[in-house]
């Protein structure tokens, strides 16, 4: 993938919510929780390690420079693909972890209480690659060439939506987001103009009022906000645990017919800008 000749290409390693799934009515969309790959020119770029990550352990053992893992929040459906992704346990690679402070905790810090006992039989200290732990601790930082802004989403205990910008070309990652609140219109003026926007849609109108503060957002309001920031394509991600291929293909057929420009996220589906 970082030998091609594309210079942004983005595959959905994982697109559900909330917790994986599996079974026959779930392969178009898949059951690993959230998990996107970016190669942005040179640079390898993960956003969030939900179980998506484990399966592409094997990819990201082949690219011997630094990758570079961006944490939304530490809910443990973004983080389970982690401790199962034996890139991290192969001398040789290197990562970089990214991560705002919550509840008092660094990005270390959150990792350490995800893997120690009793919920995990090893810490991080059984890793052989070099993995190095950031803070975020500022609205913009650089990855290479790669511009990384950041601003706060509306998700009890804080979640990070993530701007990344490359050679004119960007890409907004919008997870565990609920609508309906100030926050929208300033995710408008930071996400406007991106040509891909991936957003959070884990409900239908008719289930949001009974999940508000729940911290996600219906499929409408998700297509809705991708139109209002004149996004070049939105991506709809967090799919419920419980949602079929079947009730996905007839949303997704809904929306981009009001909509056009918006698809459902895919299972191992790539994206070329």
């Amino acid at each position: 993938m970082l030998e091609d000749n594309h210079n942004l290409r983005i595959t959905i390693a994982g697109a559900r919510g909330t917790m994986p799934v599996c079974g026959a009515d779930k392969l178009i969309y898949g059951g690993d929780t959230m998990c996107v790959l970016l190669h942005m020119g040179t640079e390898s770029i993960i956003l969030d390690a939900g179980t998506g990550l484990r399966e592409y352990s094997k990819y990201l053992a082949q690219y011997t420079g630094m990758h570079h893992l961006l944490l939304s929040h530490s809910h443990f459906d973004h983080l389970l693909g982690l401790p199962m992704c034996s890139a991290f346990y192969q001398a040789g690679l290197s990562f970089s972890l990214y991560a705002e402070p919550r509840s008092g905790l660094s990005a270390k810090e959150q990792l350490l209480s995800l893997m120690a006992p009793p919920l995990w039989p090893i810490t991080p200290n059984a890793f052989l690659a070099k993995v190095r732990f950031c803070d975020i601790v500022t609205p913009m930082f650089q990855i290479g060439d790669v511009c990384v802004e950041v601003m706060a989403g509306n998700h009890p205990g804080g979640c990070s939506i993530f701007k990344l910008s490359y050679q004119g070309k960007s890409v907004v990652y919008v997870t565990d987001y609920e609508q309906g609140t100030k926050t929208d219109n300033q995710l408008v003026e930071f996400a406007a103009g991106c040509d891909l926007f991936l957003c959070d849609g884990q409900y239908s109108d008719q289930e949001f009022p009974h999940r508000v503060g729940f911290g996600h957002s219906s499929w409408h309001e998700a297509a809705k906000l991708g139109q209002r920031c004149q996004a070049g394509h939105t991506m709809i991600i967090h799919h419920a645990p419980d949602r079929t291929d079947q009730e996905l293909d007839a949303a997704a057929a809904l929306i981009q017919r009001e909509y056009g420009n918006c698809t459902f996220a895919h299972a191992k589906e790539e994206i070329i800008l």
